[in-house]
């Protein structure tokens, strides 16, 4: 018997938080077997940034490639799982972080559970990765980066850490739920809309 999978995605519900400006995220009930329709039929609408996500290139960055056409060799393999604390008064993940973590020299994929004084369930204002902390992450190889909270950037400056990351291919996945998964090594397999 193999080791459970665990679903971290987070799950598209009617109101559901989005970051600050989005459209909300609506799931109707279309066609209700218990109305009398032969089938249930349910419409999502919703921004591409609504819950568990990746963010393309072509995001922040004219012209770059979408969604579908990052290749599955980032988004599929060995992660490791990692808690960071970001304290009061920090500007948010840096390097000096990062460090801390004694990340494995192979490590390409890191998803990131973001602990912060006053956030258990983290809002879209949560503390992000720097820009530095985007420079450190590419330099070490990381192919993808994944964190627990709306963005991977300080909602301050967004920008620069996303055209850092995506700019180097490291794929970005935001909004995961890391609840009840232990610190460590695993399996990512990222299949994005």
């Amino acid at each position: 018997m193999g080791v459970p999978w665990r679903d971290i995605s987070t799950p598209l519900l009617d109101d559901m938080p989005v970051y600050p400006g989005d459209p909300a995220v609506r799931v109707t009930r279309v066609l209700a077997m218990d109305r009398g329709d032969a089938v249930d039929v349910t419409r999502i609408d919703m921004p591409a940034h609504a819950g568990t996500h990746v963010d393309a290139p072509a995001h922040v960055i004219p012209g770059a490639v979408g969604v579908e056409g990052l290749g599955l060799d980032a988004l599929i393999g060995a992660c490791r799982v990692a808690s960071v604390a970001v304290e009061p008064g920090e500007d948010g993940i840096g390097p000096g972080h990062l460090r801390a973590l004694a990340l494995p020299r192979d490590c390409r994929r890191l998803l990131l559970a973001v602990r912060a004084p006053g956030i258990a369930d983290p809002p879209h204002d949560a503390p992000g990765i720097t820009a530095a902390g985007a420079g450190w992450l590419v330099e070490a190889g990381v192919a993808l980066v994944g964190v627990d909270t709306m963005s991977v950037a300080p909602p301050n400056d967004a920008l620069p850490t996303h055209r850092i990351l995506l700019r180097a291919g490291v794929v970005i996945l935001e909004g995961l739920d890391l609840r009840g998964v232990p610190e460590g090594a695993h399996t990512l397999v990222c299949l994005p809309l």
